[in-house]
């Protein structure tokens, strides 16, 4: 028995399959094997397969065409490791993937090793702006650390941090176990129509933690045959209802939302999230949902569907009647003709972190395995990725004058952000939207009225040089400042003495005007930025300069 499994599930797509396969059998690492599960018996897949002649290579087919979650879960039957992890077959894997995996699964008792993939835009790709372009964001200075599972299943229920941020088997490297464990559980280990997103919510629910290495271990490829893409980023008619139900089989539609699921990634992904969440998270456990923050972040992304703007805005409205969603508050952009493609070149992103656009034209790349060839000369060595401390993340239950609070993504205040907030970095985290909360438990012995001292950054940059952050607490509106350009710096914030009542104590942050680097040209990326916090001092009023 190997000790990883790379799984690729493919249908008909032996173009991008080829150097898919290619990757996975490039590790250094060299226990595994390459299950690959032709659905509906390819012919052409199965000629790559005999070019290939490698002994690593374990071939399966089915007589007739599944839907995605029917064949990922007959590749899973297939794949024997102790590791697993599923590749898409225009995805690529870089060659010490597994060498990493096996060193943090070494110097820890954890489950799941999970990353955060660069993504390449195939030459194929659905939208023509995008074509042949290498998104990756580098971390020069490679960190693991552990994540609480529930807190980010909080945080991915309230729409604040993105499904791909979660431990799915198509970005992580799970254990047997804890697949088992799933399978006793809830009887399957694929579930819905999306396999991928519901892995990650399932993984996160049947464990207490995961390892979070900064440095990704695999490339993301987005192909002209990229189903979800296809589905919910094109244009009109680009996918047909029929290939549409042979993918991903026929929809339930949850109650609780708004009958678009068919045209809006956004109500897609929530529809699978609220079907899992009553039908397969172990008994016991609430899991609230925030659908202002749903509401908020399609009203982000309205325009990635330009030709469906007017359906999108329509889903919106509706949904925040059926949920007694106020509008005025949440920026919601005018159309725009089409999507915008990120500008090509570097952007630094912090100390020893830098976001790349690279133009796979002018530098030779053609597919999947080119793009894993040229990232591997720029990210940083196995050596350097697989050494670095395992930085744990500890939830407490109160917290008193005299503590400072951090928020990067190893800091002791992640699992104190609710709504609103973006996936911890390093230094901080970026607010998302134009509203963002903070749930801050209060030691049970303090009594008397304290502050805080919120050390923040703000996304103020040539034309978007002026924004307003209210932050309140209850019923009071305890500071309002206004950033300029390149800002940053510290802000008192006074908890009146009857917040302390009702512990924990609930902040909200109030951002005007939130806009995206990818809007304003900057960078691809397509977050609402407003304020970014970095720490938070809290101070007894006896502490506190006059």
């Amino acid at each position: 028995m190997a000790l990883f499994s790379l799984v690729i599930p493919t249908l008909r797509r032996s173009d991008t399959f080829r150097h898919a396969l290619a990757t996975a059998l490039s590790q250094s690492f060299e226990d595994f094997e390459v299950v690959v599960q032709n659905n509906g018996q390819d012919a052409e897949t199965e000629a790559i397969v005999r070019e290939r002649n490698d002994p690593r290579i374990k071939h399966f087919s089915s007589p007739t065409i599944l839907t995605i979650t029917e064949n990922w879960e007959a590749a899973l039957g297939n794949a024997s490791g102790e590791f697993i992890m599923f590749i898409g077959d225009d995805d690529g894997l870089l060659p010490d993937a597994c060498e990493i995996a096996r060193k943090i699964f070494d110097n820890s008792e954890l489950d799941i090793v999970n990353w955060h993939p660069f993504c390449y835009y195939w030459p194929d790709y659905i939208h023509p702006a995008f074509r042949n372009r290498l998104v990756a964001t580098v971390d020069y200075d490679p960190h693991v650390h552990v994540v609480s599972s529930d807190e980010q299943l909080k945080r991915l229920y309230n729409f604040s941090i993105d499904y791909s941020q979660m431990p799915m088997i198509y970005n992580s490297f799970v254990h047997r176990a804890l697949v088992e464990r799933i399978e006793k559980s809830v009887g399957r280990y694929f579930l819905g129509q999306s396999p991928d997103v519901t892995s990650g919510i399932i993984n996160a629910a049947h464990s207490s933690r995961f390892a979070k290495v900064s440095r990704p271990l695999s490339i993301t490829g987005l192909s002209g045959h990229s189903t979800g893409h296809n589905v919910f980023l094109s244009g009109r008619a680009h996918a047909s209802s029929n290939r549409v139900e042979r993918d991903l089989g026929p929809a339930l539609f949850h109650p609780l939302l708004v009958p678009s699921i068919s045209t809006n990634l956004e109500l897609f992904i929530a529809n699978e999230m609220l079907l899992l969440r009553d039908a397969a998270l172990p008994q016991g456990r609430t899991i609230e949902v925030d659908f202002r923050q749903l509401i908020e972040r399609m009203a982000a992304n309205i325009n990635n569907r330009p030709d469906y703007y007017q359906e999108t805005l329509a889903a919106i409205r509706a949904l925040a009647t059926k949920h007694d969603v106020d509008l005025a508050g949440i920026a919601i952009r005018p159309p725009i003709a089409r999507r915008q493609a990120p500008k090509c070149g570097a952007t630094a992103l912090g100390q020893r972190r830098i976001e790349f656009v690279i133009d796979g034209d002018y530098v030779g790349l053609a597919n999947i395995a080119d793009a894993v060839g040229l990232m591997t000369s720029l990210i940083p060595k196995v050596e350097d990725t697989a050494a670095a401390a395992i930085d744990q993340i500890d939830a407490r239950t109160g917290y008193r004058p005299g503590e400072t609070i951090t928020f990067g993504s190893a800091g002791n205040g992640v699992s104190l952000l609710q709504g609103g907030w973006g996936e911890p970095e390093q230094w901080g985290t970026w607010s998302i939207a134009s509203r963002a909360r903070l749930r801050l438990p209060i030691d049970a012995g303090t009594w008397r009225p304290i502050h805080a001292v919120l050390k923040y950054r703000a996304f103020v940059v040539p034309g978007h040089d002026e924004l307003t952050v209210t932050c309140r607490i209850g019923d009071h509106a305890v500071a309002t400042w206004h950033c300029r350009l390149d800002f940053s710096g510290c802000q008192r914030i006074a908890i009146p003495s009857d917040t302390l009542l009702m512990n924990p104590v609930e902040m909200e942050f109030i951002i005007s005007n939130p806009r995206s680097p990818a809007e304003l040209g900057i960078s691809s990326d397509g977050r609402l930025l407003g304020v970014g916090i970095e720490s938070l001092e809290l101070l007894s009023d006896a502490g506190v300069p006059r």
